[in-house]
């Protein structure tokens, strides 16, 4: 049977940024903060506390677990969201486990290669909140062009979302116009970035015709793309998944008359005495409508998982019979 987590449960862990709960008075060592406001505000809605009622040491760095956690909480991932727990076993026990598995579920992270104790900086902190926010929809940013003095300082992989989150004013350019994008950033910083991100997210600048996250707890989504004037590709997406072993497919397509496209798809897990590569897998899988349908999503009973950990295809020493 399959075993699974409602992560909401693990990620009320009593660590720095991310623990609920607490005094709602203000800290004392924030009276200087440009954050303040920011800070408190998270503390009231149980996004962010210190460590203890009255410290929150907003000018200390955090490091890769502590952001991760940060962002999870306060997208609250974590109360649509179950998963197996033994598909995960490959992880130690700690603290941010469960944060950890939803940011890779939802694609703001991988588990591959993750350092929890790396120092992030401005620029590693902005990817992983633009990447959040792409999890909750397909957000719309304006594309005015920043001059950014320190450009080149920018790492490649970053340069979209940080340009998105500038235009999205979720993070600015200092007096001088530069972004200082290797500065490790700070529990100020981090708490004032994400609580403009989810002023971002309550305004709504999602169009919701073109992404939707199912609420079945299943982390599917849907992203709809122009191919032509009458054509439009629909693809889901199933997150990131621990092998092989998972995919999903679409089953049919029924165009009903109100101009509705409903697609019908199934999610298969890994099966009992089968052999699955253990890598970080992507599943999706795309379709064509007609663009003057509106895609609908429609889950088929999924074929229930029956392994408790993913299995490693080992490959046949020369000699010796293939499967």
């Amino acid at each position: 049977m399959k075993k699974t987590r409602n992560a909401m449960i693990s990620l009320t862990t009593a660590i720095c940024l991310t623990i609920t709960g607490g005094s709602a008075l203000a800290f004392e060592d924030i009276e200087d903060s440009n954050g303040k406001e920011e800070i408190m505000d998270l503390k009231k809605q149980g996004i962010v506390n210190g460590i203890s009622d009255d410290m929150f040491l907003p000018y200390e760095n955090i490091n890769a677990a502590e952001g991760i956690s940060l962002i999870v909480k306060a997208l609250g991932i974590a109360a649509y969201t179950t998963y197996d727990v033994n598909a995960y076993d490959n992880i130690p026990t700690s603290w941010y486990k469960d944060a950890l598995i939803l940011a890779s579920l939802h694609n703001i992270t991988s588990v591959n290669d993750f350092d929890p104790d790396v120092k992030l900086t401005y620029e590693m902190f902005s990817h992983y909140i633009y990447k959040g926010i792409m999890s909750k929809g397909n957000y719309a940013f304006t594309e005015r062009a920043f001059d950014i003095k320190d450009r080149e300082k920018i790492n490649a992989e970053y340069l979209q979302s940080i340009n998105a989150l500038l235009n999205g004013n979720i993070i600015e350019l200092d007096d001088q116009g530069y972004l200082n994008p290797d500065t490790v950033i700070t529990r100020e910083d981090a708490a004032v970035i994400v609580h403009r991100m989810m002023q971002f997210l309550e305004a709504g600048n999602s169009n919701t015709d073109d992404v939707t996250t199912l609420p079945d707890n299943s982390a599917v989504a849907m992203m709809t793309n122009a191919v032509s004037d009458e054509i439009n590709e629909v693809t889901l997406s199933w997150g990131e998944k621990p092998n092989s072993g998972y995919r999903i497919s679409i089953e049919k397509i029924e165009f009903k008359q109100n101009k509705e496209a409903h697609i019908y798809y199934t999610l298969h897990y890994p099966q009992e005495g089968m052999n699955y590569l253990t890598v970080i897998t992507y599943p999706k899988i795309s379709t064509y409508i007609a663009s003057d349908y509106k895609p609908i999503l429609k889950q088929m009973p999924t074929t229930t998982p029956t392994i408790s950990v993913p299995i490693k295809r080992t490959l046949p020493h020369e000699g010796e019979a293939k499967e």
